[in-house]
């Protein structure tokens, strides 16, 4: 016997210290930890009063909301662009364009005519952006689609 079959099975032969869970999507994430750690913290944001918590359940409602006001809005399989800072906005308007759709994550650091090129090169049907992103594209080109801005998303999917 080599060295490396005695290695392999050895390998085999190890107690498994725990068993790791595995999804096929991000509802099944979402789901999961909504059962498991419910009221637990899944993202903390600064805010103007300080910071606001979001815990896995509300995260698991704001999710599903924003994924039906998509499915609504019949965006079922189109490409959904994603832009902006770094946010719990852009989380979940990236888990929402990925489920409903074909999520299209877009540097925010690209220019105006470049985002522009993207869109169009993509056939995005919706656009999911924070204020400094949607400025930089023309109003044009966003009459063509859906815009979901970042600053309307509490708006939006809060119940």
């Amino acid at each position: 016997m080599s060295s490396k079959i005695r290695i392999r099975k050895g390998l085999h032969m190890m107690k498994k210290l725990y068993t790791e869970k595995r999804f096929s999507d991000f509802r099944g994430i979402i789901n999961h930890s909504a059962a498991h750690f419910g009221r637990r913290c899944a993202f903390e944001t600064k805010t103007q009063d300080g910071t606001r918590k979001v815990t896995y359940r509300e995260l698991r409602d704001r999710f599903y909301t924003l994924c039906n006001r998509f499915l609504a809005d019949g965006l079922c399989g189109r490409r959904i662009a994603v832009i902006g800072k770094n946010s719990f906005e852009w989380v979940l308007c990236y888990l929402a364009a990925a489920t409903v759709g074909v999520v299209v994550p877009l540097d925010r650091e690209l220019q105006g005519g470049d985002i522009e090129n993207f869109l169009r090169s993509a056939d995005c049907a919706a656009f999911c952006a924070d204020e400094e992103a949607t400025k930089k594209v023309s109003p044009d080109l966003l009459s063509g689609m859906h815009v979901y801005r970042f600053s309307d998303m509490s708006a939006l999917t809060e119940g």
